[in-house]
Parts: structure tokens; sequence; C-alpha cells
């Protein structure tokens, strides 16, 4: 083995090691990837919004962006806490709901785009699941502020929950 096939290697093992424990990274080098990657989501952000007009003819020009962009919301978060706590922070029983339906969507989201259908089912479904997205985060975000849900949930429902939205809320 080539000394630069195993300094490339070991460069690739210190960035895995540094990633997985945030604590070696240092403020500024947190900041900076949380910033890059709030950036590169904002880009993609813009982008599915000019591709919106043309969501009938290509769904994925749509939903490909869309979702790029909350993925790397997502990931912009473990620059500042981590991506074990981040995950630990999801998975939460008060969370984990609402985080599997926010990555399931997600996934759904990009298979629909891609998947040979009927242009307007196609549409509706990239459309279902973007909107499933945004509920799914909006909710998400709710759990961090002190009865966000119960409150939102009030507002929304006149404050009449059911047995069903007891356990969510």
């Amino acid at each position: 083995m080539s000394q630069r096939t195993f300094s490339l290697k070991s460069r690739r093992l210190r960035f895995l090691k540094m990633f997985h424990n945030h604590t070696q990274l240092t403020y500024k080098q947190r900041m900076m990837g949380w910033a890059g990657c709030i950036g590169i989501a904002i880009l993609l952000a813009v982008i599915s919004i000019l591709s919106l007009l043309k969501l009938a003819g290509a769904p994925a020009k749509f939903a490909v962006p869309y979702t790029l962009c909350n993925i790397f919301l997502l990931v912009s978060t473990f620059f500042l806490i981590g991506p074990k706590a981040q995950c630990r922070v999801m998975c939460k029983d008060y969370r984990a709901l609402t985080s599997a339906i926010f990555v399931v969507s997600m996934i759904l989201t990009l298979v629909v785009a891609f998947v040979s259908m009927n242009k307007a089912l196609q549409m509706l479904l990239v459309l279902f699941f973007v909107c499933v997205q945004v509920v799914a985060l909006v909710w998400y975000s709710l759990s961090f502020i002190p009865y966000g849900r119960s409150m939102c949930y009030r507002c929304c429902c006149k404050g009449q929950v059911d047995g069903v939205m007891r356990a969510v809320v």
C-alpha cells in the first residue's frame, strides 16, 4: 500500500472520529459546519421554490431540492449538539413518532419522485408527502416549546382533544 493511500485512509478515519465525537470540534468549527449546512439548506429551499412551477411536469425537480433542504437542516443540528445527542432527542417518547413520520415522509417523497408512474398521481403524492414533512417538522419543533403542542392544538381544534391526540399532545 502506498504512502498516499495510507494517508488518505487515515484522514478519513480522523474525520469520522471527529464527526462522531463532536466535542473534538472547536466552537468555531461547529458554528462553521452549522452555518454551511444552513446556507446549503437555504439555497436548496430557493431552488425548490423556483422549481415549484415545474411541479406538474417534473415533480422530482421540486421534491429533491425540498427534501435535501430538510436533510441539511437536520444535519446542521448535528454540528450544534452532535449526531448521537440529536438522535437521542429525536427518539424521546414524545418525539419518536413525529421524528419517524418526518424521516419516512422524506424517504417516500424521494421514492415517489423517482418512480415511474402517472404524472398527475406522482405530483399529488409528492405534494402529499411534502405536506406531511412540513406538518411533522412543525409538530416536532413545537415539542421544544413548553406547552407548544397543546397551545397549537387548542388554537387549531378549539381545545377539543380526543383520546388519540391526548397521547401525542
